[in-house]
């Protein structure tokens, strides 16, 4: 299990990637991040984007040096998506 943190423009978000975390649906969800349509269409792929990361490196084809660049550059890429959804409606 690995821990990733980053910055939000209005708070902190903590998201734990690997096989044994809860999906990134119910992270958001606990850490009380709006779920609007454009949220939800995304978390799918996310969580998706996440367990190939994971599955890879379990597997030794993904050096952890990597899987963790991929896992805060994927960490960006949900907030970048939470962040530009907050004005929508859903």
């Amino acid at each position: 299990m690995v821990r990733e943190t980053e910055t939000m423009s209005t708070a902190m978000l903590h998201l734990h990637f690997g096989a044994l975390c809860h999906p990134i649906a119910k992270q958001l969800k606990d850490q009380k991040v709006t779920m609007n349509v454009g949220v939800r269409g995304s978390v799918r792929i996310w969580q998706e984007d996440a367990d190939a990361i994971t599955r890879l490196a379990v597997r030794q084809l993904l050096p952890e040096s990597a899987a963790r660049a991929a896992r805060k550059k994927l960490l960006k890429r949900i907030i970048r998506g939470i962040e530009s959804n907050q004005g929508s409606k859903g």
